[in-house]
């Protein structure tokens, strides 16, 4: 589908029956001419009808690429999501492209506010770390045909042959993370996650419960704790009240955010690690290593995500096609595990 042309002033004069001059008076909010309220309305009537959306960018440059890009990420301070917009930013600036980074923090409203922003700069692309509603927030974008890449996170409601996406494997994340457990001899285990309308969150549990399924009760010896605030504090405060109640053997934390505070709330229980109770962190970060003993992580793509996600848009760009030629691409990176010193071989001897 070939990019759909933005409208203009000229366009919405000739819908509202008028000048281009009025209309630039009217969307403007000149002051000093006077216009009838009754063709004021008409000219706001025809610019709301053409989805008309002023742009930031000189008139020298209609019709052309700007070589910019636009990229959304819900939590700039999340290192997941600062490496996979650094490994956007080394191809974008290889290729010759741009890239404006903003941080919606998981806000749909922000989220909405910079998309329209993207709109009126007349980016040539966007990628997108997307919201809850990102799927709605992005319905501009589809009507103007600007091209996208939904990154790491899937658009929840939308058909995965609408839209292209490249992220990692997080069924995989929470599989790899359940069978180690396993393996290692645990039958009670603990999962603390963020609890969001977030796909790629959702599967990370789903992808643990499944692993685990063949070995243990899911729903006797698997202990489930959510949250839908995302913070350390939460972390700590989850994982106490866990051990209040039950007695798992280890703890899999779907969000290194929550882990960090989760670590604390182990370590003021004097608990030790692995010892007392085995540890596995969904996300891989520089804490997380640096510590005594370093923890077992599985780490997700980051940097590859990005880079991926970058070469996707700038074809799609570039041959002027909304799609790549064969439809819709829809992308998994493996996730891998790294194994250190926090899970505890109940089997061994």
């Amino acid at each position: 589908m070939n990019k759909m042309k933005y409208p203009t002033l000229k366009d919405v004069a000739r819908l509202a029956d008028t000048s281009i001059a009025t209309v630039s008076y009217v969307l403007n909010e000149t002051k000093g001419r006077y216009i009838t309220d009754e063709l004021r309305q008409r000219v706001l009537d025809a610019a709301r009808e053409l989805h008309y959306t002023k742009s930031l960018v000189a008139s020298g440059l209609k019709g052309k690429s700007r070589k910019l890009f636009s990229l959304l990420v819900p939590q700039l301070s999340n290192i997941l999501f600062t490496n996979i917009a650094l490994g956007i930013e080394e191809i974008a600036f290889e290729s010759g492209y741009v890239m404006n980074i903003c941080n919606t923090f998981d806000n749909p409203n922000r989220e909405k506010e910079i998309i329209d922003q993207a709109i009126s700069q007349r980016v040539d692309g966007l990628l997108v770390c997307g919201t809850e509603w990102a799927f709605e927030n992005l319905t501009p974008i589809q009507t103007y045909g600007i091209p996208f890449v939904a990154v790491e996170r899937p658009l929840s409601v939308l058909d995965e042959s609408e839209y292209n996406f490249v992220g990692s494997n997080n069924l995989q994340a929470g599989a790899i993370a359940g069978r180690h457990l396993v393996e290692k001899g645990h039958r009670r285990l603990a999962y603390i996650e963020w609890m969001r309308n977030v796909i790629n969150v959702t599967n990370r549990r789903i992808g643990f419960e499944t692993a685990i399924s063949s070995h243990i009760d899911v729903g006797g010896s698997c202990f489930i704790r959510s949250s839908r605030e995302l913070s350390a504090e939460r972390g700590y405060q989850l994982t106490s009240q866990l051990l209040e109640a039950e007695a798992p053997t280890a703890i899999l934390y779907g969000h290194h955010v929550l882990a960090e505070g989760g670590v604390r709330c182990l370590r003021d229980m004097h608990l030790d690690i692995p010892g007392d109770i085995s540890v596995i962190i969904i996300g891989l970060t520089d804490w997380s290593q640096m510590t005594i003993p370093p923890f077992t992580c599985v780490r997700q793509p980051a940097s590859e995500i990005g880079m991926a996600a970058a070469k996707l848009l700038i074809d799609i760009v570039e041959s002027q096609e909304h799609n790549p030629p064969g439809g819709s691409v829809q992308r998994l990176l493996d996730c891998t595990l790294i194994s250190r010193d926090t899970v505890k071989d109940l089997d061994a001897k």
